[in-house]
Formats: C-alpha cells, structure tokens, sequence
C-alpha cells in the first residue's frame, strides 16, 4: 500500500486548494519507521528523500540536487520545449493543451508525462483526449476513470495524511480539497470513482451510458482517522561485513582471536610467532557504514 504525504504549498492543478498543513511529529516519526511507498506531495524543502519514497511538486521548486524519484509539474505552453529527462506532470483543459502536449512528447521522447484532465472538463473532451493519447507509452492517465476504460480499473487504495488526518482515499481527489472526497458509484458496473470528476464530467461514465443502463449513487466520504493504520514496520538494518571481506564476497568466518584459551595455549606450544597470530586480527577491523536517507524542510510552510 502507498502512503501520499501531503505537505505544504500543492503543485500545479493542485495550487487551488492552497497550502496543506505539516504533518504533525507523531505522524512523521511512524512515517519513517513503516515499511510502505511513501508519496510526498507539495513544494516543502526537500533535500533528501527516505528510502522507498517519491516526490511530486513545481519543476520550478524541485532542488536540483534532490536524490531520489521527482515528478515535477510544467505549464504547457509555458515550458521550453527542450526539457531534462524525467518524469513529468501536466493538466489538460482542452484541444490545445492537447497539441501543445503532443509537440513536447515528440521533442522529448525520453521524458514521460502524467496526464491530468481538468475535472471540469466536458467528459466528452477527457474522453477524447484520453482516446488520442492512450497508446502513447510516453503518456499515462491516473484516474481510476480512465482505467475503467481500458477494462483495468482498480478502486484506490491510497492513505492519505493531511496533517493529523488520515484517509483511504483517491490521494488526488484528497488533494484538491485538502478534505476526503465526495464519492459515487455505479453498482451495476461495479465502478466506484476516485472523487476527482463529479457524475456529470466523469468520462467512464459519459461513455458507459451508450452501451448500458445503470444508476448512480452516491457513497459516504472516507473517514478520517487520526493515526495511521497497521502496518509493517521497517526491518533492522543488518550489519556490513568487514571491509577485507565484503569486497570479496566471501562470508565471515570466526578468527583465532575467538577460539578458546586452549587452542591459543597449543599454538604457542607449536612456537608461532605473535606477528601470524596479530595478521589474522588486522583482518577483522571493519568501520560501521550505514547510508541514512534524510528528509529536511527548511522555512515555515
């Protein structure tokens, strides 16, 4: 399961719904402990990225020394054309957002672009949007309604954290009101929508209504919470090997300086030299060396 973070100034499509509050200590203190994808969401000061961690905030704002995966958001039409390769966000609204996104793909045809329809875009434009790029491996949809046309869809399973509240949520849809969701369904397609379009702008829908008959009901937001589920903890980390024999490969076997007093008492009898015994012992010294992933913000969010 993956937990979205969400925290401080949203970016791109995101911005309207302002500045999410920072997450509270006991919130991030567990954050860092789980053994989950964590999804960190907004323009805080990041510098360095937990392990098993991605960001996702304004191109503009993304350290360029940040280690770890971004998903940086651009304006189309806004943007130079040549872009660094990486991972990209970009909302559409209409036809020429859409040519304006096709020209900066076949430019950059090592970059991949995440494509967000406006949710209040005419369903019969994010569906036709959704047709033009579909086969594209360079663009990808998120919303669980495009999925749902391809005959793959999935309901979210996000966590989301605002704060002090947790929700299992569409992280998306969480976002764009810093709130849970107002959620509907379709119960004869067993299709429940993540929040982000409303029943009269969701593409799934509009097209559903062509082929079938069926009725739309509305289901109760998420709840929150105010601690985090259960979930697996990170494991220990396990000890290096010594530096002579890690870069060997081989496994680490007792020395002499372990054995019992016996066995030191008869090589001393054979007349071994203390200098053999003391080599044997150089072998066994070893710094600790453990890679700590940080996360820092700096200001006040």
């Amino acid at each position: 399961m993956r937990i979205a973070l969400l925290w401080g100034q949203l970016p791109g499509i995101f911005k309207r719904a302002g500045t999410a509050p920072r997450p509270s200590e006991t919130v991030a203190s567990r954050l860092l402990e789980l053994n989950a994808r964590l999804h960190i969401v907004g323009n805080a000061k990041i510098r360095f990225l937990p392990s098993r961690a991605t960001a996702e905030m304004d191109a503009h704002e993304a350290p360029p020394d940040v280690r770890g995966p971004v998903i940086k958001w651009i304006k189309l039409q806004e943007e130079p054309r040549l872009l660094a390769t990486g991972t990209y966000a970009v909302a559409v609204a209409g036809w020429e957002d859409l040519k304006s996104l096709v020209s900066l793909a076949k430019v950059n045809p090592y970059s991949r672009f995440i494509v967000e329809v406006e949710p209040e875009a005419p369903p019969e434009v994010s569906f036709t949007i959704f047709e033009a790029l579909r086969h594209n491996p360079q663009l990808v949809f998120r919303d669980p309604a495009f999925h749902a046309l391809r005959g793959q869809y999935a309901p979210a399973r996000d966590l989301v954290v605002v704060g002090s509240a947790v929700y299992e949520a569409d992280w998306r849809a969480v976002a764009l009101n810093l709130r849970a969701p107002s959620l509907y369904g379709a119960p004869e397609l067993g299709y429940v929508a993540s929040g982000w379009f409303t029943p009269e702008t969701d593409p799934y829908l509009w097209w559903a209504r062509r082929v079938a008959t069926f009725t739309v009901v509305e289901l109760p937001p998420p709840v929150a919470r105010g601690t985090l589920p259960p979930l697996p903890m990170r494991p220990p980390e396990s000890l290096p090997l010594p530096r002579s024999q890690a870069g060997r490969g081989e496994v680490s076997r007792p020395s002499q300086l372990s054995r019992p007093l016996q066995a030191r008492a008869k090589l001393a009898e054979k007349g071994e030299s203390a200098s053999e015994g003391g080599g044997e012992a150089d072998e066994q010294e070893s710094g600790e060396e453990v890679d700590v992933e940080e996360l820092e913000a700096e200001g006040e969010l």
